[in-house]
Parts: structure tokens; sequence; C-alpha cells
């Protein structure tokens, strides 16, 4: 399942095209998926995007404040190219008409976010089918585990070359410091500064990182803390709760459609302006390569 948005983002920002934004855009998108899907021998595919009236931005006005201020912009394309700047989800309808094309199934909850989207998906399918989430975000760490990885096709070697990575559990534990079963609480004291979430007054990831390695969990740490920890406790009660349901992914937004519905289309498609089978959409922008990857 690959995060719409974040496929789009990098989309947006590693085009370099003469072509109409509006067509070159959605394609560069679509390549990259299918050739992610193709990386992880995918046999099933859905894209999922963010709603356009999620939930957390009534929990907390500010809530990606600022992330929502860089949307706007220009994509470095040819400087001969004459686009003009523009918000980049003011695409994301020719984004939609190129995957109904192709035959690829997406989802956009109304409330909920691609990550909600796919915590859901790890919850409800994990025990059947090997989930594999297409994303780096931190986020979805709260949900990994046997039989759910990310892969984060971006991710670069010391050397600065693009070298696509799965994460497991095991990694996310191993980089944070805390359990998986506590990314949870880990971020409720941190919160998130990509998606403007404060932290509770003066926590540090590293007294974090030792109050979850002490008590386990928050509430072992008010019953077994000191007063002082206590009455902190006490006094940051709401901006905890306020942390605590906004960085909770929720396993309520499973998609309506059947999974067997996400099969990847390797029939010929009927568009005769979209390369006919599936795998063939790696070649539609990498022209040059070899095989599937070479």
């Amino acid at each position: 399942m690959p995060d719409g948005n974040w496929y789009l983002h990098r989309a947006f920002n590693t085009l370099h095209t003469k072509r109409p934004i509006e067509e070159a855009l959605p394609h560069h998108f679509m390549s990259m998926v299918c050739r992610d899907a193709l990386r992880t021998n995918s046999q099933y595919l859905l894209v999922a995007f963010d709603g356009p009236r999620v939930f957390r931005y009534k929990v907390y006005a500010n809530y990606k404040g600022e992330r929502d201020k860089k949307r706007a912009g220009s994509a470095p394309v040819d400087p001969d190219s004459g686009i003009a700047q523009g918000n980049l989800y003011d695409y994301l309808p020719d984004v939609y008409d190129l995957l109904n094309r192709a035959g690829i199934v997406y989802f956009q909850p109304r409330t909920f976010e691609a990550d909600d989207v796919g915590c859901s998906i790890a919850h409800a399918y994990s025990s059947e089918y090997d989930v594999v989430i297409g994303t780096q975000d931190k986020d979805s760490y709260q949900f990994l585990k046997p039989g759910v990885r990310l892969f984060d096709s971006s991710h670069k070697n010391k050397k600065g070359e693009t070298d696509p990575i799965y994460i497991t559990a095991e990694d996310a534990e191993r980089k944070k410091g805390v359990k998986v079963s506590q990314m949870v609480q880990y971020q409720i004291l941190i919160g998130d500064k990509g998606d403007s979430i404060p932290s509770i007054q003066g926590m540090t990831e590293a007294k974090a990182r030792d109050i979850l390695s002490h008590h386990g969990n928050l509430a072992t740490w008010y019953a077994n803390g000191s007063p002082d920890d206590r009455i902190f406790m006490e006094t940051q009660k709401e901006n905890m709760r306020r942390n605590r349901k906004l960085v909770t992914l929720s396993v309520d937004a499973v998609p309506p459609t059947p999974v067997e519905d996400w099969k990847i289309p390797k029939s010929k498609s009927k568009d005769k302006d979209l390369p006919k089978v599936f795998h063939e959409w790696h070649n539609f922008v990498w022209p040059k390569s070899r095989g599937l990857f070479g």
C-alpha cells in the first residue's frame, strides 16, 4: 500500500520535464508507485491518500501547520518549460484520473489520513497477507509487527545513492530506542515537529526513552513515579490527551473494497495512451533501463 501523499510529494519534487505538469506529474507518480510494487513483488496494490476533512485538525488547529504553508511552490522543472507555480494538490484529480484509467485502486477516506489506512490494513489483513506499506514515516512505526513492513524507496546509502530498504519492527526499535508497543506513548511525550505537534513541556527524546525504559508506560510512570512526576503529569494532562489523539493511528479506515479488487492489473489496457501491461510502467519514465531494475 503506497502512501499516496508521500509519493505525490516525491514525484512533484523530482519532476524535470517540459510537458504540462498536469500530464507529467501523474505519469511520474504512477511510474514511482508501479516500480516499487515490482520491487516488492506485490500481488495486490491500493494507493491511499489523506482525506479532505482529517479529524486531527479539529483536535488541534495548528496540526501540520508548517507543512501546509509549504504546499504551494514550483516543481524543479526545466527553466524553459514555462510551468507556473502552483499547489501540488491541485493536480490530485489528474492523478486520480490516471489511476482509474490504469485500473489501480485508490482510497481517500474523508476524515482519515493515509497513515490511518496503512494501520487499518495492517490490523485487518496481516494475519492473511504480507503487508508492505510504501512510506518512511515514523508515525507508521507503531503498527509494525511480524507480517508488516515499511518500504522506503527514497532511502540513500552513505554514498548518497538511492538504496531502497525495508523497515521492520526490529529496525524501528533499534532506531528509536523504544519498543514498537511504546511508540504511541513515546510520541505523546516528544510530539512531532514535522506535524507541528508540540512536545510535552521540557520533554526530550532521551528523557522519554528513559521514562519508558524504567516504567514501561505512562500509567505506570504516574503510579510509581515521584510526587514531582505526578504533579508534572497532572499539569500536562490536557496536552498529553491532545497528543494521544493526534499521534494514535486509527484501525477504522479499512478500505471498503475487498482485497481481490486490489489485484494488480496485468491484462492489456483499453486505453491506447497508456502502457499496455502493468510492468511497462517501469520503462515509461526510465526507458533506458534493461530488465526491471538493471
